[in-house]
């Protein structure tokens, strides 16, 4: 049964023996979602993930001394570079 807004979330009927197995089933069942990796492997799926967020970073921040250069082969600006470095930065998200 789902609840709505017109069945309270909390009920002050006391739970039978069949509600407790349920509950207890489901409460395992969500568990098991979280022991599906180790915790070893859990650890180097967050350095992988926290690494692949740095990368961004990093080269953007090698491109900046480089855009005066950039610039004068391109015969433009500075500022249309950057401006096209954000662009190209924000379609990657």
């Amino acid at each position: 049964m789902m609840a709505t807004e017109q069945i309270p979330l909390l009920n002050d009927e006391p739970f039978s023996n069949e509600d407790i197995a349920v509950s207890d089933t489901r409460i395992s069942d969500h568990e098991a979602i979280y022991r599906r990796f180790s915790h070893s492997q859990k650890n180097v799926i967050l350095l992988l993930v926290s690494l692949a967020g740095l990368i961004p970073l990093f080269v953007s921040g090698t491109f900046i001394p480089s855009i005066p250069q950039i610039a004068l082969e391109l015969q433009s600006t500075g500022n249309i570079i950057s401006l096209a470095d954000i662009m190209v930065d924000a379609q990657s998200i």
